[in-house]
């Protein structure tokens, strides 16, 4: 299981990790009407008391971009600011990910983008071990001779009167181990 930070801004405050849960009916897991993000950072070698974040403002104004897509007026400072402080808030030791996410939070079966509500989170993982050990895990995990391929399913474009998409659409993957 991932290692997630301590806490997450979820419903507009910071809450312990464990708390933060969305229904099962939310508009969001049913229609796909989500934009998220993702950035790296790590301690600052020269400061143990700060943070290096790897371009933090252009991560924000592209979710912030997402969010209008999604009729969703989110500042890109507001997302910054939040970030951040949920970064102060788990004050992590080591090299960290973390995955805001705008989406529709209504609850329901209602295809639409207006009139509806839409909310964000962050939260965060502890990537304290390097990309290579990770990879080392899950090797030795899958046995001799096995490894993991991922392959893209292409999509048709949807019509242009569809929901629109957002920078980062979701895309289908399949995955499957095989010999070597």
């Amino acid at each position: 299981m991932p290692d997630f930070l301590p806490y997450a801004y979820f419903q507009g405050q910071i809450v312990p990790f464990a708390e933060a849960k969305i229904s099962i009916a939310t508009h969001a897991l049913h229609y796909g009407t989500a934009a998220f993000g993702g950035l790296r950072g790590i301690p600052d070698p020269q400061n143990p008391d700060q943070v290096l974040v790897f371009r933090l403002d252009r991560h924000c104004r592209r979710l912030s971009q997402s969010a209008r897509l999604l009729c969703f007026d989110l500042p890109a400072e507001r997302i910054e600011q939040v970030i951040v402080e949920l970064i102060r808030k788990n004050r992590p030791s080591t090299s960290f990910y973390i995955r805001p996410l705008v989406y529709t939070s209504d609850l329901g079966i209602s295809p639409r983008l207006h009139n509806i509500e839409k909310d964000f989170f962050v939260y965060g993982l502890d990537w304290g071990t390097t990309s290579r050990q990770r990879e080392s895990v899950a090797a030795s995990a899958l046995g001799p001779g096995k490894r993991i391929a991922a392959y893209h399913c292409g999509a048709r474009s949807p019509a242009p009167t569809s929901l629109p998409l957002w920078p980062k659409p979701r895309r289908r993957r399949l995955a499957m181990t095989r010999p070597f």
